[in-house]
C-alpha cells in the first residue's frame, strides 16, 4: 500500500510540473502570463495537469521526465532569477524622476534577452519531455497547442475574453 501512495504522489507532482511546461503557452514567461508578473500558478497550471492526465504516462515515462525536469531545474532557478532582477531594475529605471531614453531602452533589452533565455530553455527541455512521449502522446499533445493558436487572445484558456 505504501508503495502505490508513493506512486500517486509522484505521478502528480508529476503532472502538475509536467502539465505546467507542456501545456502552456510560450506567453506564460512574459509580462501576458498567469501568476507573479507571468510566472507562477495560475489558471493555465490547473488547466495543464488536466491535460497532462489525459497523456496516461507510464511509470517509466514518469521517472524520465522527472529525471529531465529536475536537471533543468537549476538553469530555470538562474534564468528566473536575472529574469526577476532584470525586470526590477526596468521598473527602477522607468520610475525615475527624469526620463533617460537610453537607460529604458539598455533596461528593456535586458529584460526581453533574460525572456528570451527562459524561452530557449524551456524550448529545449520541452523538445526533451517530448521524446519521452509516444507518437499518439505527442500527437495528442500537438493538438492542445494547436487549440491554444485558434484562440484570438493567445491565452489558450476559454473564457479569457476580457483578459
Amino acid at each position: 500500500m505504501k508503495r502505490y501512495g508513493s506512486w500517486i504522489g509522484g505521478f502528480m507532482v508529476t503532472a502538475l510540473m509536467v502539465g505546467a511546461l507542456l501545456a502552456s503557452d510560450a506567453t506564460a514567461f512574459g509580462p501576458q502570463g498567469h501568476g507573479y508578473e507571468g510566472f507562477g500558478p495560475g489558471p493555465g497550471l490547473f488547466h495543464g495537469m488536466e491535460k497532462i492526465l489525459e497523456l496516461k504516462l507510464t511509470v517509466e515515462q514518469q521517472e524520465k521526465i522527472s529525471n529531465i525536469i529536475t536537471a533543468y531545474r537549476p538553469e530555470f532557478r538562474q534564468a528566473f532569477k536575472a529574469y526577476r532582477e532584470a525586470r526590477k531594475e526596468m521598473k527602477t529605471v522607468m520610475a525615475r524622476d527624469t526620463f533617460d531614453e537610453a537607460a529604458v531602452r539598455a533596461a528593456h533589452q535586458a529584460v526581453a534577452s533574460a525572456a528570451e533565455e527562459l524561452a530557449v530553455l524551456r524550448a529545449r527541455m520541452r523538445h526533451e519531455l517530448a521524446s519521452v512521449l509516444t507518437k499518439e502522446q505527442r500527437e495528442k499533445m500537438q493538438s492542445w497547442h494547436e487549440e491554444d493558436e485558434g484562440d484570438e487572445n493567445g491565452s489558450g484558456h476559454e473564457g479569457d475574453e476580457n483578459s
